[in-house]
């Protein structure tokens, strides 16, 4: 799984519009080993949406997990989002 990961991180970067995959991320997974692939992709996935939090106007993360649904829920616990985050009326962070 681990070439699959960095395969399929690859093709995003080059086939899907819009999508930018950095090379240090597709490096990241390349020395992954095969048993621990999801496991990082989790913990990829819950650090993006814990930068993406601390970014002033964002007010939202779309998770889209293709051929994995079940991973969303823990992806959206551990990165924080359940329960949803409570904000301040007014906020710059109000969703």
């Amino acid at each position: 799984m681990r070439r699959v990961a960095r395969r399929d991180a690859r093709y995003m970067q080059s086939s899907v519009a819009g999508v930018t995959v950095p090379d240090a991320l597709i490096q990241r997974m390349a020395g992954v080993k095969k048993d621990q692939a999801r496991a990082e992709g989790k913990k990829i996935s819950i650090e993006l949406i814990q930068q993406l939090r601390e970014i002033e106007g964002v007010h939202g993360v779309h998770i889209q997990a293709i051929e994995w649904e079940e991973a969303v829920p823990d992806i959206v616990k551990e990165a924080g989002l359940y329960p949803r985050p409570e904000v301040e009326a007014g906020s710059s962070r109000e969703a």
